[in-house]
């Protein structure tokens, strides 16, 4: 589930081009998925 979620997570990056408010919620997602791991 974990490289699904930076698939995901990269996927997302690179729809919103790491804007400021989306890199915060991309590291919210990276860290929960770390921890559902």
């Amino acid at each position: 589930m974990f490289s699904v979620g930076i698939f995901h997570s990269f996927r997302l990056a690179k729809l919103t081009r790491l804007n400021r408010g989306n890199r915060a919620v991309l590291l919210q997602v990276l860290a929960c998925n770390s921890l559902a791991d």
